[in-house]
């Protein structure tokens, strides 16, 4: 008999009342496949409402479980009068369950949750009828007290399933079941036993990625963090790394787990799968824990709290790895460490330096691994930052190891490349010097600082260290110094094509310390060049008078400057007019009458 001769029986049958030929024909129906074309939804309503037979009820529900697994089935049981008796049916299921068992709540869990899949409407009716606290109660069920095994695995399964299915994709649904509190439930469940818990997991997660900024208590998280360290089974270490990824985004959290030792436990975790080459599952859980760790190292206060931890040198052990992954997380956990400049110091004075510009030597091009790259150009850029580390960093030959880095052109890589060159220039004359004539270095930074519009922060850094190299070089060079200064390295530099054109462009620039450096760069520059036509050729093809008339104009608009800006304005108008072409060029933008209104700026901002 096939699926639409086995409907019309049925009804029949049930207008007969004949429950045995009811259930015999429920049980083939369940059997058929591709019913999704089958009219059907009215009749199994009617026998759930006519019908006051358990196992109907039962059969019923299964049925609808087997036919609503197809998308067309599934839009024609969401109206309401099918979803308030379902929900009708599993709250009379849930509070009769020592009497009647567990097989009629799986299968309406089932009915249900195939019902919601990928399904708003059929969510909203549940949600609307208060059908949510039905489906919440479910979790007050203790599955230890179900005692065969398979019903007890079942019902598991199921019970996470069709409430997964109801909140997944819509956070109204989340917070009322946060209100209902979904979480203490699953936390209740999770703790009276480690079966299923696999099952219970995926629940928390949906809540962490629907409810934005939702923080579980404290008492919650030690729990995942316990199961973690315990389980075995590797989908709920899995399920378990992303829950704590996703709530370790608040430092209140990453402090927790720091002091609940669960980067340590990781390490020693990881240790063990040195030989994981191939699998690719492992591999999955090795990269969720070691970005687990250096999430937790982000938080200031539990850096901190692991630098009294071993945590530190386990990390140096991996700097010796031969997988990628753990070599880069340990390289990022040391980035995260030397945050402050006593970890800066005392990892330079341990000589961690050198281990870090070998790792990079051996991935200075453009097929090395990006990710890596990236770690070790910004933890190197951290390590240059107090002034006693430069002179030991430079020594050990990292200017030699970026500078071929030059070539790579990977946004993040060039990024961290400028950075850290522009630290390591700081107070280095000498070297500021050397990158300041290098046609090679110089012409570089100007592509990179006006031929990349859709790479902002290369745009910037690269204009910012060009300021830097010239104020580097120059800064604490007197002009009346009866010492002899050369200024052939100037002259190369402004020589070198839009050199002069970036750096008046940088004035406008939207940050006030750029604007800044710009103003010191292109002082010093018309101090020691005064009467470079060159210079002054560079500066009038820059257009730097219409340059500063919008320029403090910008300042005007906004209201916004520095004392130390406006008198580095009037030092650089200074400067400029002292070369009777830019002074001819500068009256013809009123830049004196203009610069009256700088000193009666608010000062609103701080350098």
């Amino acid at each position: 008999m096939d699926s639409e001769a086995l409907v019309e029986e049925l009804k029949k049958l049930s207008l007969k009342k004949d429950t045995s030929g009811i259930e015999s024909a429920l049980t083939k129906l369940q059997g058929i496949e591709n019913l999704q074309n089958i009219e059907v939804k009215e009749t199994l309503l009617e026998l759930l409402i006519n019908s006051n037979t358990p196992n109907i009820n039962l059969l019923v529900s299964k049925t609808i479980a087997e036919v609503t697994k197809s998308p067309e089935q599934r839009m024609k049981f969401s109206s309401n009068d099918v979803l308030e008796k379902l929900n009708d049916l599993l709250s009379i299921a849930v509070e009769k369950r020592k009497q009647d068992g567990l097989e009629l709540i799986i299968q309406l869990c089932r009915a249900l949750g195939n019902i919601f899949y990928s399904n708003d409407d059929a969510r909203n009716v549940i949600f609307h009828i208060d059908g949510g606290k039905v489906l919440i109660e479910l979790f007050n069920i203790s599955s230890i007290l179900i005692e065969n095994s398979d019903d007890r695995e079942t019902f598991v399964k199921v019970r996470s399933g069709v409430m997964s299915n109801y909140l997944l994709g819509n956070e109204e649904l989340s917070q009322k079941a946060i209100e209902l509190e979904i979480i203490e439930k699953v936390k209740s469940r999770i703790e009276e036993t480690t079966e299923g818990v696999e099952h219970l997991l995926p629940l928390l997660s949906i809540l962490t990625e629907q409810v934005s900024d939702l923080i579980f208590k404290p008492e919650i998280l030690i729990l995942i963090s316990k199961t973690l360290k315990t389980s075995t089974n590797s989908d709920i270490v899995e399920a378990c790394l992303e829950l704590l990824l996703c709530q370790a985004e608040s430092d209140e959290v990453k402090l927790l787990l720091a002091r609940e030792g669960l980067c340590e436990h990781i390490f020693k975790s990881l240790e063990s799968y040195k030989t994981y080459h191939g699998n690719v599952d492992t591999k999955e859980l090795v990269k969720l824990s070691c970005d687990l760790i250096v999430l937790i190292l982000t938080g200031d206060e539990a850096m901190h709290f692991l630098d009294k931890t071993p945590l530190l040198s386990y990390m140096k052990t991996w700097l010796e790895s031969d997988d990628i992954y753990l070599m880069t997380t340990s390289v990022l956990a040391l980035g995260n460490f030397a945050r402050t400049d006593e970890h800066c110091l005392r990892m330079v004075e341990h000589d961690m330096h050198f281990k870090m510009i070998e790792i990079l030597k051996k991935n200075t091009s453009p097929e090395s691994d990006v990710r890596l790259q990236h770690a070790l150009l910004s933890a190197i850029r951290n390590l240059v930052i107090p002034k006693p580390n430069k002179i030991a960093v430079i020594s050990a030959g990292l200017v030699e190891t970026v500078l071929p880095m030059l070539d790579i052109h990977q946004p993040p890589v060039v990024f961290k490349i400028l950075g850290t060159l522009r630290m390591l220039v700081d107070g280095q004359d000498s070297l500021a010097l050397r990158f300041l004539q290098d046609e090679k270095i110089v012409e570089r930074l100007v592509d990179w600082a006006t031929k990349t519009p859709d790479m902002v922060g290369v745009n910037s850094e690269a204009s910012r260290l060009m300021a830097w190299m010239v104020k580097n070089s120059y800064r604490t060079r007197e002009l009346s110094s009866d010492k002899k200064i050369s200024v052939d390295p100037l002259k190369t530099f402004i020589n070198i094509n839009n050199t002069v054109d970036v750096l008046v462009k940088m004035l406008l620039s939207a940050h006030l310390v750029m604007q800044n450096e710009a103003l010191i760069a292109l002082t010093i520059i018309a101090a020691f060049l005064n009467d470079d036509t060159k210079l002054h050729e560079n500066l009038l093809k820059s257009n730097i008078g219409q340059t500063l008339v919008d320029f403090i104009q910008r300042m005007s608009d906004m209201e916004r400057t520095t004392n130390e800006i406006v008198e580095n304005l009037n030092t650089l108008v200074k400067s400029l007019q002292r070369s009777e072409t830019l002074k001819k060029h500068l009256s013809e933008f009123k830049i004196d009458e203009k610069l009256q209104i700088a000193p009666r700026l608010k000062e609103l901002a701080t350098l």
